[in-house]
């Protein structure tokens, strides 16, 4: 995994404040040093215009002290750009410059960190582990803490890559007081490395989502290498989709700061990734794609991963000629890398380049990195218009289909009110025709008896109670004959029922109160209920209250409210629901859906209150 980043700046700040205590620092050297992490930290443009001029003020001098600083600056720089033999030449000389000036003993120290790295980089495991120590024991020697805690970081990468993992561990936790950010995301990246190899992915990604949640507070090549072990971890738990948005992430980084070492172990982790999903063709481009950064940059151990990769592949779709070319590939590159010993990295100092050279290769990389991003977001555009009009067009079929829908909800709904109300109109035809007709006979019978009678009264009252029936049959029909009763119509109604009723009782006064700012509609369905309900009630008061007033009122503001009132006797509930009707009401008042409730009033008489639920 990725490693690479943090060293550089906070390594030249504290080697900077070190370098202050001399008491006859170089002008020169100290103006040089203030500027460089000025210009790493900007434009790739204004970083190369800086290193020109440094190079060009210590060259001047043929100061040892300034050709040192200006190799370490050079050696620096060329690390962060994966140039690992530049790198290593530029900071081999730094070292033997600056050995003949104890007081810029830290920034020598400091460029052993950096040849740690870089002999990590190229798979001299053994030398990078001397160049540690020996940072280590200078930066105890002169008790500076963040030199001690960054060596400490550099051995415990190099038992890492000897399997010591739990002795790394114990390196990790040796000054842990360290508050400086760098080195924190450094060691922290170390670590999940480490729960990784020892199989702990929960462990590992926890570290990586608590960096990545507040990736925004720190730089974001500092949070490159936790989306890209972010990615690993999500591969071993078969989250391939996750994996590669997070690859995807930490490739882009990477390719905007022109780090090909972390590009490299990019393309290598996808390939085993669609190795590993069995995906062949793609497993095989981005390993290819490694394979190729890494043999440019001299990254032997992504050489060895990218080989690997290689020959599970062929051996899979049973291509034993090439696996068998890669093994023997493997098994070449991993004697090299067994048999490195500082000969060896003696021997790859004199594998240097010109500068001029280096520098329009790394040009080359660079622009086929912006033409593959532009090609990339082509594509990604080109991906999110079509979702768009794919999502755009489900919707408008959704919408359809959902019109579709309550048109044909609509049309059921007339297909039902025309049958309700063509059951209506016949119920009311049969009531007009058959009891309409039989009442009507009845007041015929009563009118001849009154002629041939000599008490008329009682006739009289029969009569009277014929047209009653039939006055309250005409209502019925009439509230059968409409589907809806506005809230007016039905309080109309009711009060010409009561006048007609209360012709006969002239010691009972009737008084209506109305306030209805609302006129709301019933269902015929409703309107009778209700209508029965008002009626029983006045009826009962007639019968059996003695009472001499019935008071009525309507209210319909946000609900309908309804009361009607004697001044009588009042009631017993207990022995008058039976003989009153008042389970009757109760029924009615249930199947309209609104609120019963009957009491005594205080003072004497009832009370009766209907009201919407």
């Amino acid at each position: 995994m990725k490693v690479q980043y943090f060293i550089f700046i906070f390594l030249l700040f504290f080697v900077i404040s070190c370098t202050y205590k001399a008491q006859e620092t170089d002008e020169l050297v100290k103006t040089t040093l203030n500027k460089y992490p000025i210009a790493k930290n900007g434009d790739e443009s204004n970083l190369i215009a800086f290193l020109k001029e440094s190079d060009s003020l210590l060259s001047i001098s043929n100061n040892p002290l300034h050709n040192g600083v200006n190799n370490f600056i050079k050696g620096s720089y060329f690390n962060g750009k994966s140039n690992f033999n530049l790198a290593l030449k530029f900071l081999s000389n730094a070292e033997n410059d600056l050995i003949k000036y104890p007081d810029y003993d830290s920034l020598r120290y400091a460029s052993y960190i950096f040849l740690s790295e870089v002999n990590s980089s190229l798979g001299n495991f053994d030398e990078s582990m001397k160049q540690a120590l020996k940072a280590k024991a200078g930066y105890e020697k002169i008790k500076i803490p963040y030199g001690i805690f960054a060596s400490n970081i550099a051995i415990s990468r190099m038992l890492q890559a000897k399997g010591e993992i739990e002795k790394s561990m114990e390196f990790l936790k040796l000054n842990t007081q360290i508050q400086d950010t760098g080195l924190k995301l450094r060691a922290l990246h170390v670590l999940a490395n480490l729960h990784g190899e020892k199989g702990e992915i929960d462990s590992a990604l926890a570290i990586d989502n608590e960096i990545l949640s507040n990736n925004n507070l720190y730089p974001r090549k500092y949070v490159s290498p936790f989306f890209n072990n972010k990615a690993i971890c999500l591969t071993e738990k078969k989250q391939y989709d996750s994996a590669l948005y997070f690859f995807k992430q930490s490739f882009l980084i990477d390719s905007a700061v022109g780090n090909l070492q972390n590009m490299a172990a990019n393309y290598s982790d996808m390939g085993s990734m669609y190795l590993q999903k069995n995906e062949l063709d793609l497993a095989k481009y981005y390993s290819l794609k490694s394979l190729d950064i890494s043999k440019t940059i001299g990254r032997k151990v992504l050489t060895l991963y990218s080989y690997k990769n290689m020959y599970q592949l062929y051996r899979s779709v049973k291509d034993y000629p090439k696996a068998i070319l890669y093994s023997d590939s493997i098994n070449s590159l991993q004697k090299e890398l067994d048999n490195l010993s500082l000969n060896s990295a003696i021997e790859e100092l004199n594998l240097v380049y010109e500068t001029s050279k280096k520098e329009k290769q790394i040009q080359q990389q660079r622009d086929i990195i912006s033409r593959n991003k532009i090609i990339f977001i082509g594509i990604a555009s080109l991906l999110l218009v079509t979702l768009i009009f794919i999502y755009n067009n489900y919707r408008r079929n959704k919408l359809k289909q959902k019109i579709e829908r309550i048109q044909l909800q609509q049309e059921n709904e007339k297909a039902i009110a025309h049958a309700e109300q063509k059951e209506r109109l016949r119920i009311s035809r049969d009531l007009h025709d058959n009891m309409g007709a039989y009442t009507s006979a009845l007041l015929a019978n009563i009118e001849k008896l009154k002629l041939q009678n000599s008490a008329p009264s009682e006739l009289d009252k029969m009569h009277a109670n014929g047209r009653q029936i039939l006055s309250s049959l005409r209502e019925t029909i009439w509230i059968l004959n409409n589907k809806e009763v506005s809230l007016t119509d039905f309080n109309d109604g009711f009060k010409t029922y009561c006048f007609k009723v209360l012709q006969n009782f002239e010691e009972i006064d009737f008084n209506a109160e109305e306030d209805i700012s609302i006129n709301k509609t019933l269902t015929a369905a409703t309107a009778i209920h209700i209508n029965n309900i008002l009626q029983e009630a006045v009826q009962n008061i007639i019968k059996h209250s003695k009472a001499s007033l019935i008071n009525y009122k309507i209210s319909c503001h946000n609900k309908l409210e309804i009361s009607i009132s004697d001044n009588g006797i009042g009631f017993d509930a207990g022995k008058s629901s039976k003989g009153n009707g008042l389970d009757n009401m109760e029924y009615r008042a249930h199947e309209a859906g609104v609120k019963f409730e009957i009491c005594q009033r205080k003072g004497g008489g009832t009370l009766i209150t209907i009201g919407e639920a």
